[in-house]
């Protein structure tokens, strides 16, 4: 599981509405390392929408057009 994954998840369901990808992260957490916090994986698409409407979440955002895919790695 990385991180970058779970982007695309959630891309993939933000662009195309196919809320699948994020199936494989229901119950996951990151984080809990010493004083860092453990952060569980919002997949809830109702909340993921919300964020989404709200400007938490931008997909725009994910990758960086001047760069690589931040999500998948591969130069853009």
């Amino acid at each position: 599981m990385t991180v970058a994954r779970y982007w695309n998840a959630i891309r993939c369901y933000l662009n195309a509405g196919d809320a699948w990808e994020l199936s494989g992260f229901v119950g996951l957490a990151i984080g809990g390392y010493g004083s860092v916090p453990c952060l569980a994986l919002v997949t809830d698409t109702d909340t993921i929408d919300h964020l989404a409407l709200v400007g938490e979440i931008d997909v725009d955002q994910l990758v960086d057009h001047n760069g690589p895919d931040l999500a998948s790695g591969v130069a853009s």
